[in-house]
């Protein structure tokens, strides 16, 4: 497998039932240009989880000219591994995808 970096944020009563945010970021863009959002959603009692595609920023491993990451990569691999820890996780949250631009 390939070991994603994330940003995850928690709140109080994250034991309870309601949703999951799974933010997935645009192209190009960091996940943590998206904390103030997250932070907004986790005051309001919804956690979250960011991440930057594999080969993109924090999760860049080997030089960008090596780097053989795909879009189809980013969704059959990266977010299906995301789905997983969350509902691995957190089972009783309902999870909520949402996409900026390529996300």
């Amino acid at each position: 497998g390939y070991l994603l970096k994330a940003l995850l944020t928690t709140c109080d009563g994250i034991e309870n039932d309601g949703s999951f945010i799974i933010l997935g970021t645009a192209t190009a863009v960091p996940a943590w240009f998206y904390i103030p959002f997250l932070a907004y959603l986790a005051k309001n009692g919804i956690p979250s989880i960011t991440f930057d595609w594999r080969g993109c920023h924090s999760n860049l491993k080997e030089h960008l000219s090596q780097c053989t990451a795909t879009l189809t990569d980013w969704g059959t691999k990266d977010l299906a591994g995301v789905i997983d820890y969350v509902d691995s996780n957190y089972p009783n949250r309902r999870i909520v995808h949402i996409g900026h631009s390529a996300g």
